[in-house]
């Protein structure tokens, strides 16, 4: 996934981006391996560590189709509106537009 590729061209370690991030290293290890995905305000964060902006590990992940899935299927049994929080209306758009130039 584009987190793990991300990290290494850093040259950071997984420990590093997680603290820089003010999340457990699982979470990371989760993300990566596409076992789980963060909640908006903990991804924010991630993105934020990575130095990437707000909502790109979603437009990277629109690349992989499964994991995209499992980020709407987590918002949609968690029964969020997918908008309703202004950072994952900005990560819609971000897919939609990265989408639509494909």
């Amino acid at each position: 996934m584009a987190v793990a590729e991300r990290i290494r061209e850093m040259n950071a370690t997984i420990s590093a981006v997680a603290r820089a991030a003010r999340v457990d290293p699982g979470t990371l290890w989760g993300l990566i391996g596409g076992r789980t995905w963060p909640r908006d305000a903990i991804q924010t964060r991630i993105e934020e560590a990575l130095g990437w902006d707000l909502g790109e590990i979603l437009v990277r992940a629109a690349i992989d189709g499964p994991i995209l899935d499992q980020w709407l299927r987590l918002r949609c049994l968690e029964g969020n509106s997918l908008l309703r929080s202004r950072s994952a209306y900005h990560r819609l758009h971000r897919v939609n537009d990265f989408v639509k130039k494909r």
